[in-house]
């Protein structure tokens, strides 16, 4: 199972996704999205990969910590920017602003899974939420 740290979009971001998402069923040919479309509740952005089955005494030490990491940081808007498709992926994903706050707890975040053993994250921050899997 994969672990990561992430934004769950509140009630208004997931208006404004579901926005685009149906626009984007619309506009497209059927039969384009072969697999599925991702539900609201499926909806995130992956602020910090973890890895495939992360030890539960690792887990239960990134649990301990996110409250206080958390608390130092300023809720901040996350805009969607726009509509992408992924081809290597084969992913359409609403792409997401990365304003200082965020890219500021996306620098904490790894600094301090850094220092509970995990190794440096592998890619850069491109916040995205993914819609659908072609």
């Amino acid at each position: 199972m994969s672990v990561f740290l992430g934004w769950m979009p509140d009630e208004n971001a997931r208006r404004e996704l579901g926005i685009l998402r149906d626009g984007l069923r619309d506009a497209l040919p059927a039969g384009v999205v072969r697999h599925q479309w991702r539900t609201p509740a499926q909806w995130h952005a992956t602020l910090r990969y973890l890895g495939e089955d992360v030890d539960d005494v690792l887990l239960d030490a990134v649990r301990a910590m996110m409250p206080a990491l958390a608390g130092t940081h300023a809720a901040c808007d996350v805009v969607v920017e726009q509509a992408q498709y992924w081809p290597g992926a084969r992913v359409l994903v609403a792409a997401l602003s990365t304003p200082t706050p965020l890219r500021q707890l996306h620098a904490d975040l790894e600094h301090a899974m850094r220092e509970l053993g995990f190794g440096p994250e592998k890619r850069a921050l491109k916040p995205h939420v993914t819609l659908a899997h072609l």
